[in-house]
């Protein structure tokens, strides 16, 4: 995947929750864009919950999947 449909996936405005999907097939849901950290380089981190948060590598993500009818969050996130 390329960094920069990362970043713009990341930026958009309004923002519309996303599906970081692998290579495996398997995906980490971003919900808002308080809840996900890159910063250009070799990997993200999305905090899932209050208590958990995904490292992944971007080389081994496969494609961004927009998660379809889901209101658009911004703001603080809410735990």
């Amino acid at each position: 995947m390329r960094t920069e449909a990362l970043l713009a996936a990341i930026r958009s405005e309004p923002f519309r929750p996303f599906q970081l999907v692998l290579a495996d097939g398997s995906a980490v849901d971003v919900t808002s864009p308080e809840r996900i950290a890159y910063g250009g380089g070799q990997t993200v981190a999305v905090l899932q919950d209050r208590e958990r948060v995904t490292i992944l590598d971007v080389p081994l993500l496969a494609r961004i999947r927009l998660v379809e009818n889901e209101p658009a969050r911004s703001g603080s996130p809410s735990f």
